[in-house]
This record gives structure tokens, sequence and C-alpha cells, in this order.
């Protein structure tokens, strides 16, 4: 089952690349590989932009056209490596045909990533320059990730920043796998926001923290408050790809009697990867249900589960013939 993971207000893919611009391929958010690869990572704001007119760049094996700048940045708080003191300057190009590169904007306040070529500062990524957050505390005494998941949590608090603006600090919080990002995000299930503690849920059921799925099945099985179709697909994606323990398989039984199709069919798929004998009554149950992709699924892990090969059917075989497949694992449960 592979479902896109969908912000409040853009989709987000959970998957290594994103498309933009007639299918240019954009390196996905891996927020501990940009800590890991950036030798100077602060927060700060930008004070100025000077654009340096037009150039050319190479872009792998293409070179493409693009406008040059230099900004000064002010910065707050050292997340990583040493930096001098006052303001830091840096260049930076945008490509004039969009591939996918960030701008920086004017005022911006962010977390900037950067890293050290020959003794000039550009950034780690291209792709994610910066992430925006908020002035505020950050911890001092702490592993860079902790540092940057520290910043990124200024904006969660902030009454200035946008429902819109937060829910994207939880989606770059679910880009980390690091401990300081579970905490965060555990910390974000209270937020009185609802829609925003579900979003932090939906990201610790994706790493298979089971903490979070009685909130889940809370908000998904209670009729009131309704909870927007896009959290409804961000907790079923979460369920269906990220819930591996088996201590979930209680709270997934009582799943499966929602009247939602995509919640039915989150539990079959992470029985799928779950893949317990104890699960089979459930699944065999599954197997009646009124969705063929739920039945499909439910297939798919009684063979994942009894380690059977041979029933491990393709989605086009199992349409073909599913009687026998059914048939076959209902005979093995008498």
């Amino acid at each position: 089952m592979r479902i896109s993971k969908i912000a409040s207000f853009s989709i987000l893919l959970v998957a290594l690349f994103i498309f933009v611009a007639e299918g240019t391929v954009v390196p996905a958010l891996d927020l501990d590989s940009l800590v890991q690869d950036s030798s100077l990572i602060v927060t700060g704001r930008i004070v100025s932009l000077r654009d340096e007119g037009r150039t050319t760049i190479s872009n792998g094996e293409l070179l493409v056209e693009a406008q040059a700048y230099t900004a000064t940045l002010r910065v707050d708080h050292i997340l990583k490596g040493t930096a001098s003191s006052g303001d830091t300057v840096f260049s930076y190009y945008l490509p004039t045909v969009n591939i996918g590169w960030s701008n920086v904007l004017p005022s911006q306040y962010a977390v900037f990533f950067f890293r050290n070529d020959a003794g000039k500062l550009e950034f780690t990524s291209a792709y994610h320059p910066y992430l925006p957050t908020v002035p505020g505390t950050v911890s001092e005494v702490a592993s860079p990730i902790r540092k940057v998941v520290s910043a990124l949590e200024n904006s969660l608090s902030s009454p200035i920043v946008t429902l819109d603006q937060k829910a994207m600090t939880i989606f770059y919080l679910t880009r980390s796998k690091s401990s300081a990002a579970t905490e965060a995000l555990r910390a974000a299930v209270c937020n009185a926001d609802r829609e925003l503690s579900l979003d932090a849920v939906a990201g610790l059921l994706e790493r298979n923290d089971t903490s979070a799925l009685e909130a889940a099945k809370k908000a998904l099985l209670e009729p009131t408050p309704e909870i927007s179709a896009r959290v409804v697909h961000n907790l079923t994606y979460s369920i269906s790809e990220g819930v591996t323990d088996t201590d979930a398989i209680p709270v997934l039984n009582q799943l499966s009697y929602s009247n939602r199709i995509e919640v039915r069919r989150a539990v079959a798929s992470a029985l799928v990867h779950i893949k317990s004998p104890t699960s089979k009554d459930l699944q065999i149950r599954l197997l009646s249900d009124a969705d063929f992709e739920t039945r499909y699924y439910a297939a798919v892990g009684l063979a994942e589960s009894a380690g059977q090969k041979e029933w491990h059917p393709s989605m086009e075989q199992f349409r073909a013939e599913e009687s026998r497949y059914v048939s076959h694992w209902r005979e093995t449960s008498q």
C-alpha cells in the first residue's frame, strides 16, 4: 500500500524523491543527512539581499542559466560548526527555470544549512537550504540534530506562526529519525489544535511509535468532532506503512470495524508488515471485506505470516483468482 502524505496546504510525498516542474526530480527532505552533511548550521535572519546578475552554473551534467545573489545573514544561534562574529555573508544561485531549488526571502528567519567549499560558504542543499522557524531559545549543550529540533520547536509554541506553518514544522520533524525528533513529536501531540496534534500522531506512527495508536484510534472511530480528509489520509498512511509492532494488533482489530474503507485497508496493509500468526483470525475476517484492496492485503498478509510464498499473489493474480486464494486460507484456518 503506497499513499502520499498530505500537509495542510500542499502534497508532500514521503518517498525518496518528489517531482516539480515538468517531471524534475527533487530529493525529498532527509533532516538527519542534511544536519550530518552540513559544516555550519545557524539560526538567523536575512538582513540584505543583493542581485549579482545572470550567470551560468552546472547542475549535474547540464549547464543552466541562473541569477546570482549575495545575502547577509544575522546569526542568532550556532547549532553546528563555528562562524566569525558579526553578520555572515554568503552567495547562492537561483536557476531561471524552476528545477526545484529554493529561493531565499528578504527578512527570512530560519535554520540555515551550509557547507564550506574551499573557504566559501554555500548551501548544503540547494533544494533544502533552510527550514523556517522563529526566534527563541535553543538547547545549548546538545547534539547538532537536537539543537536543530529545538530551534524548529519554537515555531510550534509561537502565537504568530500560522497553523499551516506549524503543520509544515511537524512535517520537518517527521523527516528525522532521531530520538530528539521523536520527543518533539510526542510533545506536539499535546498541542491545543486537534489537527496539529493528529499530525504529530501520524508522524509517530510512521516511525512505529505505538504510544500514539490510541489517539489515532479515537480520531478515526469517533464520528465527532469530524477530522479533515487530510488528517485521515496521514493517519491511515502512517498506520499502513509505519506500524510493525505486534502490540498494535488489538487496536488494529478495533480499527478494522471502521466504516472508512481507507482505515480498513490501512489495517490490512499494516498486518502485512507485522507478519504475526496472532493476527490470522483478523485477516481471515478481512478476506470478506467489501473493499478489494483490503481483501488483497489480507491474503498477502496471511502468506507473509505463514511463510508461504507460493500463496503470495500479485494484485493481478488475486483479481483473476480471488476465490482460490480465499478458499485456501479459509481451509487452513479450520
